[in-house]
């Protein structure tokens, strides 16, 4: 059953001295809920406080908890591991507490690794993903991803969209990981409106557009190529 965010759960499994240290990070100083006394499960001072901030703030704050909330789990913790490894920096994890549960290992690392966090989002999502559409008749070849193939490969895919509306815009970010090279492509999506309160407490209309994912696994011993998106069955072959 997958796991469901939430708040409280969040502050209440991270250790009292990780989010004394997270609430300062955010240049939260000022909020003291006497962290001598507070039990490590007393979580209404926090939300109290995260919910009297503007909207924006408040937001901002949550994602970076909904991040924490991310990788802790098992998989997260493995792809924190391999993305140090990775970059060259498994020093940087050597002082990650064995003795936390998963949601303190996973804040301990935003605080003291905030780049291999970030980055880890990329592995965790591969490894998060159970289906994939595959083919094998491609060369087998050694490839060297540049930044021209990148801009052709996200104009591929915007010219693609283009006649359902979307597309308009498409960013490629590529890791490398063993023999797969790993195109994971970002192109916008149909335009979506919410209601949201602003910073004054007003409620106003908000149109964004969000983008979609489309990732794709060049396996270069194997000359296969796996696809993993929610195109429809046209767009996908």
């Amino acid at each position: 059953m997958p796991r469901r965010f939430s708040l409280a759960t969040v502050l209440r499994m991270v250790p009292n001295g990780l989010l004394r240290q997270w609430f300062e990070q955010h240049g939260n100083d000022d909020f003291d809920p006497d962290w001598d006394r507070l039990g490590e499960r007393e979580v209404d001072p926090m939300l109290d406080f995260l919910t009297d901030l503007p909207p924006t703030k408040s937001a901002e704050l949550e994602k970076d908890l909904r991040d924490v909330f991310e990788l802790a789990c098992d998989v997260g913790m493995n792809a924190l591991n391999e993305t140090a490894r990775l970059q060259g920096s498994s020093d940087v994890l050597a002082g990650l507490p064995t003795n936390m549960n998963l949601y303190g290992r996973s804040m301990w690392a935003r605080l003291n690794a905030p780049e291999i966090h970030s980055a880890s989002f990329l592995i965790r999502d591969v490894d998060d993903l159970s289906y994939w559409r595959t083919r094998k008749d491609l060369p087998s070849v050694e490839l060297r991803v540049t930044e021209e193939m990148r801009d052709n490969l996200a104009d591929a895919i915007s010219a693609m969209l283009k006649s359902e509306g979307r597309g308009q815009q498409c960013s490629v970010e590529t890791f490398r990981r063993g023999p797969v090279t790993y195109f994971f492509v970002y192109p916008d999506d149909f335009i979506r409106s919410d209601q949201v309160h602003d910073d004054t407490g007003r409620l106003n209309i908000q149109t964004v557009r969000p983008t979609m994912e489309i990732i794709f696994a060049y396996n270069h011993d194997e000359g296969s190529l796996r696809l993993s998106s929610n195109l429809h069955k046209a767009a996908k072959e």
